[in-house]
């Protein structure tokens, strides 16, 4: 059973909600910069080699480092922070972030670089904001036994830019296969012990052959400025949907509702990757 905590913080702008730039690349960045500036002791330290990074609130939730089977160096394994953003109205936006229980603690130091962000601004036009209202929901997630939803998915759509790999390679071109074995590949990473039993996954390469989809996507490029590397860098991804021409079986659903609420793909915790479903 893995337990995460989704927050959402309502942010008033002083003026217009800023339209120009990918929002939540905006928002990653300064809980970054921020974060850095009231918590790190080791500045020119690299995450990596700093023996607290475990306990730090931008180490623990930005630079997450772990050895793989025997190698016993420090290799970067994802960051588990994943943000949305939805604009309400011209004033208003609902920032919202999930997070693992590990990094429970550090949700209000995370909350503190929201608000002190909003201070000097944000994107190009450094628009300030102040934070009007928050509100907080834990989720279980057991990613084993049978799932049976209601409703029929019959639509992905691809909200913000999705950024897979296959052989080492971006996918330029969308396929029901790539999807899907991404998807299980994310549960496979998020599971504590990197093991998952949902009901039917032994036929999982066979339901795959016989799933058919029309899938229209185009490749959407975002331009934003790296902190780190003090440039203008461009990060992008797919863009479309996936209509299927029939019902999904449960394994495939629970795969989809669970992607909804964590993200497939890379750069997850710049915002890529979400989808919705319908």
């Amino acid at each position: 059973m893995m337990v995460w905590l989704e927050n959402s913080v309502f942010m008033e702008m002083e003026q217009n909600s800023p339209n120009e730039e990918f929002l939540p690349i905006i928002f990653r960045s300064v809980i970054g910069k921020e974060l850095r500036e009231m918590s790190c002791i080791m500045k020119n330290t690299k995450c990596a080699d700093c023996g607290v990074s475990e306990d730090c609130p931008y180490g623990a939730v930005f630079e997450r480092y772990g050895s793989y089977m025997n190698n016993n160096s420090k290799q970067r394994i994802g960051a588990d922070f994943i943000p949305e953003v939805e604009i309400i109205n011209n004033t208003t936006l609902q920032f919202k972030y999930r997070m693992p229980e590990r990094n429970f603690r550090f949700s209000g130091a995370v909350e503190a670089a929201l608000e002190n962000a909003g201070k000097s601004g944000i994107g190009r036009s450094r628009k300030k904001y102040v934070v009007s209202a928050h509100e907080s929901r834990l989720h279980n997630f057991d990613f084993s036994g049978d799932y049976i939803y209601p409703r029929n998915i019959e639509n992905v759509e691809f909200v913000s830019p999705l950024r897979l790999q296959s052989k080492g390679r971006l996918v330029l071109e969308m396929t029901v296969e790539l999807f899907f074995r991404a998807a299980l590949r994310r549960l496979q990473f998020l599971s504590p012990d990197g093991k998952i039993n949902l009901q039917g996954l032994n036929s999982f390469d066979d339901e795959l052959l016989k799933l058919n989809a029309e899938i229209i996507a185009k490749w959407m490029n975002i331009d934003y400025f790296s902190g780190t590397q003090r440039k203008l860098l461009k990060m992008g991804g797919l863009i479309g949907h996936m209509v299927f021409d029939a019902q999904l079986p449960p394994l495939l659903q629970a795969l989809l509702e669970f992607m909804e609420f964590f993200h497939i793909g890379k750069n997850i915790s710049f915002g890529l990757g979400r989808i919705r479903i319908s």
